[in-house]
């Protein structure tokens, strides 16, 4: 094998690592956001005093979803969010109102 042929190898090898190690970032953060997101859920519920079926008469949303959401175990969708806005009669901005800090070095590390 010559030289060059072992450098492309490495080169290779390296930029899979790298990505690999990209993804693991990202993959972090995500279940990060969920539990973040799950913690302000929870807090919302507890100040305004409602179950998970009060919430649920309020929108398309089934109790035992909204419970498994608190528990940062979905992975939600934005008609998800939607339906938990109505659920809580609240505004995005107050569902979101929570501490996550997104830094391009997270996925450059």
């Amino acid at each position: 094998m010559n030289v060059l042929c072992k450098h492309t190898i490495l080169k290779r090898h390296y930029a899979s690592l790298f990505a690999s190690k990209i993804i693991l970032s990202i993959k972090k953060k995500k279940k990060e956001f969920l539990i973040q997101f799950a913690k302000r859920l929870g807090q919302l519920k507890e100040t305004k005093k409602l179950s998970f079926r009060d919430i649920a008469e309020n929108c398309d949303l089934d109790a035992s979803f909204i419970s498994k959401i608190e528990k940062g175990t979905e992975n939600i969708t934005l008609e998800t969010v939607l339906n938990l806005l109505y659920g809580l009669n609240i505004q995005p901005k107050e569902l979101f109102d929570f501490h996550f800090e997104l830094k391009n070095d997270d996925i450059r590390t």
